[in-house]
């Protein structure tokens, strides 16, 4: 058998917020890492997606990180890569578990032969996983995590490195204001990747323009409105749904949902003869759903934009020749300007995906 599953931990139960550290010591290369979170929901009123209870994945060798993003930087990032999201089932009722998976790959595709994890090129990898189980979901009282790991077995491979993904910068977003981020030069990029995760805010309403530059703005590589490269930009990705389960009364509850823009109910009541519905059309992640009485519904949410995000491709995603090759140059950066009235308290994160090769 060419490849294989295997599984790093089996499924533990977590009934606080805490930091899960386990040794990577995989003999073969591996392509993919997938953290599946289980969590069991106390109540039927929902706290916020339940990506945000995991906090930060990091893959480290002792001081170096090699991977380092939140649950919905993983989300968002995995849909760019795949054009699909990881599994998900965002169920927000009473003593059910909400459940969600997040990737982490290593290659451009699974079983991608030139790009994989392979530990044997370094000395101890460790893998991290912070979580809050209180942050996602409906107050969940219980956490259950596995990870498996998708390797090479009796193909023998040599990669020649791997993808590296980080979030290099998050900071709080101020209305028009400008910010200007300083992008790594050591390896190759990829992808840049924008997000910021709005309850009642588009992507473009939160960072409106965007400026990225070479040498200190000596050569201008993208410039204009958000809105406009987030039409071209998503355009090219399909449409993605969101299974999602829940309670609604008469006078509306919030749910959290993935897309953030183009974001469509398609919802039914469980039972017969019940109206269930939303108010006017609205951008960000939350939504009011209402019933003609207090009933649970089921069904999804279609749209674009997970958790806010936009993804900047650098030239033809599968050959690495095309990315843009930063190692070249002295500095590069983005300008990025806020929009003229972001929401209270929000934030941005910058993500990385480059392409690190093996010394």
């Amino acid at each position: 058998m060419n490849h294989r599953w295997s599984e790093l931990l089996s499924a533990e139960t977590f009934t606080a917020a805490g930091t899960k550290v386990m040794d990577i010591d995989l003999v073969d290369p591996i392509s993919r890492l997938s953290v599946l979170m289980k969590l069991t929901n106390n109540g039927s009123v929902p706290t916020d997606h339940p990506a945000k209870a995991l906090t930060k994945l990091e893959i480290v060798d002792g001081s170096d990180v090699l991977m380092s993003l939140s649950g919905m930087d993983i989300q968002a990032l995995n849909f760019y890569n795949n054009m699909m999201l990881p599994y998900a089932n965002l169920i927000y009722l009473d003593n059910v578990m909400a459940l969600i998976e997040f990737d982490i790959n290593f290659g451009r595709f699974l079983y991608d032969e030139q790009f994989a994890l392979d530990c044997k090129k370094f000395r101890n990898p460790q893998l991290k996983i912070t979580h809050n189980l209180a942050a996602g979901g409906s107050t969940p009282d219980a956490m259950e995590l596995r990870v498996r790991a998708d390797v090479f077995d009796e193909e023998i491979v040599s990669p020649s490195g791997f993808l590296m993904a980080k979030e290099i910068y998050s900071y709080s977003l101020v209305s028009a204001a400008n910010e200007y981020v300083d992008l790594p030069n050591d390896h190759p990029i990829r992808t840049l990747m924008l997000l910021s995760r709005a309850n009642a805010k588009a992507p473009y309403e939160q960072y409106n323009q965007l400026k990225l530059t070479e040498e200190q703005d000596k050569k201008t590589l993208l410039e204009g409105y958000t809105s406009d490269f987030q039409k071209v930009i998503t355009g090219r990705y399909p449409l993605f749904t969101d299974l999602i389960y829940g309670a609604c009364t008469a006078a509306g509850v919030d749910h959290y949902i993935t897309p953030t823009f183009d974001a469509y109910p398609m919802l039914n009541s469980e039972g017969s003869g019940v109206a269930i519905g939303g108010p006017s059309f609205t951008n960000g992640g939350k939504k009011k759903i209402f019933g003609a009485s207090s009933i649970n519904f089921h069904g999804g949410y279609i749209g674009r934009c997970p958790h806010g995000a936009i993804a900047i491709p650098f030239g033809d995603q599968n050959d690495p020749d095309d990315w843009w090759d930063v190692t070249r140059l002295g500095s590069s950066r983005i300008k990025i300007k806020a929009g003229s009235s972001v929401e209270a308290a929000s934030t941005l994160q910058v993500v990385l995906q480059q392409a690190r090769a093996y010394k």
